[in-house]
């Protein structure tokens, strides 16, 4: 399943990085490559746009940040930007200069999704764009694929792989959606989950398991306890609802032991587990309009 579309590409200029006056934590998409950010609805009065939850990578490392796509106006301004807090700390983190590049692909299925992978110049990943980057920023025609499509065939590797997430992150960043109506779900095709929204709920839960808060697994590369992150209902029931099932609502987190009992344990060692998150979850279900009672989630997994 093709998810991520792109990429396109923006050199980092120097007020891009901030100076000492702290000139900006954003970036100006160029011309070109603006409609793929989210085009302004006037042209003579600034406004927001639209929001962004950007998966940021360099090398191993992932952050989720959040920033907004931003229309100013003015006589000497007439630009989209791309500007948010979490931004320009991450630059600092990873030494971000002039000259480099921050690649961006989308989603086809959540228009506020998108990764951004920085390459920094004579790098691995440099080498295999600097031939397509010889403006301020465009479309890059050839193939470049995110680092870890080469973990297609283990979709669950990728998406259980925590990030770091900008704590200025609230449930009103990730609410109910619809469900995609572009998408079917069925034996060979799963539907994309926003790994966003699973690392999200992982830090709103502390890093403490929703079955038994003394769980303990060990430090992940990220210096939080490893835990996983488990759809309630299975999405492989997503044509049976209206919402979307990739729902934080919808999402626990619990230890990598637990989660493997749900999926392969005994009926009455999975039952007792089903049944506690449920509790601990239904009534946030019901707000997401996903709700399901007990009985009928059971069947989903034993039937």
């Amino acid at each position: 399943m093709v998810e991520w579309v792109g990429p396109v590409y923006k050199k980092l200029a120097k007020s891009e990085l901030g100076s000492e006056h702290g000139h900006t934590s954003g970036i100006v998409p160029t011309t070109d490559t603006r409609s793929f950010f989210g085009e302004p609805l006037l042209y003579k009065k600034s406004h927001f746009i639209k929001k962004m939850v950007i998966d940021f990578s360099y090398g191993r490392e992932h952050i989720i940040l959040k920033a907004n796509v931003m229309y100013f106006f003015s006589k000497t301004h007439k630009h989209v930007h791309i500007t948010g807090g979490g931004l320009m700390p991450a630059y600092k983190r990873y030494g971000a200069k002039e000259g480099d590049v921050l690649l961006f692909w989308k989603s086809m299925y959540d228009p506020s999704a998108y990764r951004a992978q920085l390459v920094k110049q004579n790098s691995k990943k440099w080498d295999k764009i600097k031939n397509f980057v010889d403006k301020k920023g465009g479309f890059i025609k050839s193939k470049i694929e995110l680092d870890d499509e080469s973990l297609e065939n283990n979709q669950e590797e990728v998406y259980q792989q925590e990030s770091l997430i900008d704590p200025a992150f609230n449930d009103s960043d990730f609410p109910p959606t619809k469900k995609p109506s572009s998408i079917k779900i069925s034996e060979s095709n799963r539907f994309p989950r926003n790994k966003a929204k699973g690392d999200y709920v992982l830090k709103k839960s502390e890093y403490k398991c929703s079955v038994d808060s003394s769980h303990k697994t060990f430090v992940s590369r990220t210096g939080n306890i490893y835990m996983e992150k488990h759809h309630l209902i299975p999405l492989e029931y997503f044509n049976e609802f209206e919402n979307s099932l990739d729902d934080i609502n919808n999402i626990s987190c619990i230890c990598p032991l637990c989660h493997r009992k749900l999926h392969n344990g005994k009926t009455t060692e999975v039952l007792p587990i089903l049944k506690k998150l449920w509790e601990r979850k239904k009534s946030g279900l019901k707000e997401s309009n996903i709700s399901v009672d007990f009985d009928r989630l059971a069947k989903m997994y034993f039937s």
